[in-house]
């Protein structure tokens, strides 16, 4: 996105009333990207700990018939609630 549409719509975002102040606006986006930054941080080192468990053996492959029947069950049991 170019300059100048940022620019439009972060005054549009102002003009709205949905933020006080360009910098506020700023200040917002700011705290959503350290977010979504930390999240990635914490995906990352989440899918690396997986990979380095299944490379070490120390996760079983997937049951799937397991998986399945518990999908079953747990379907079951909410209409037999409703």
């Amino acid at each position: 996105m170019a300059t100048a549409d940022l620019d439009t719509y972060i005054s549009a975002k102002v003009a709205s009333g949905e933020f006080r102040s360009e910098d506020e606006f700023l200040r917002e986006a700011a705290l959503v990207y350290r977010e979504l930054e930390e999240r990635y941080r914490n995906l990352r080192t989440t899918i690396q700990d997986r990979i380095r468990q299944a490379e070490s053996g120390d996760i079983a492959p997937l049951d799937v018939e397991s998986i399945k029947a518990e999908g079953r069950r747990r379907l079951a049991a909410s209409k037999a609630t409703d």
